[in-house]
């Protein structure tokens, strides 16, 4: 083999020397504690609120909440689509709920909600 190639492999070799310890180090102190993770997850993606208005016809909920971390939002009063009308089956103006919202194609919607205090009072609960 020629020089030239002779440095270049060198050179890859020694930039992969380089970043193995970066990657020891990158995973140091972690772990995959699969409920810590999905705990974490929850606290970020569900949402609690209130019930203030349902339109079953249009598949639309008006609530008021807390902020949406996943989204950046602040707690206010709006409206979602419903991804499901039938999870707005069994809920009430003034009942308190847990949501996850995700924007999908450019729509605020209400994937998953589930009222508080009860052990399955929508039919879809909050991841």
């Amino acid at each position: 083999m020629s020089k030239p190639g002779i440095r270049v492999l060198w050179t890859f070799n020694l930039i992969g020397m380089m970043a193995l310890p970066l990657t020891v180090f990158a995973h140091e102190g972690m772990t995959h504690d699969a409920t810590a993770t999905a705990a974490a997850d929850a606290d970020i993606s569900t949402t609690q609120g209130e019930v203030r208005k349902i339109n079953l016809e249009q598949g639309t909920i008006t609530l008021r909440h807390g902020d949406i971390k996943n989204l950046g939002m602040p707690g206010m009063t709006m409206v979602f689509v419903a991804q499901d009308k039938a999870m707005l089956n069994g809920l009430a103006e003034g009942d308190p709920v847990v949501f996850r919202a995700e924007r999908l194609n450019g729509v605020l919607m209400v994937i998953a909600i589930q009222k508080q205090g009860a052990a399955s009072s929508s039919s879809n609960p909050a991841p």
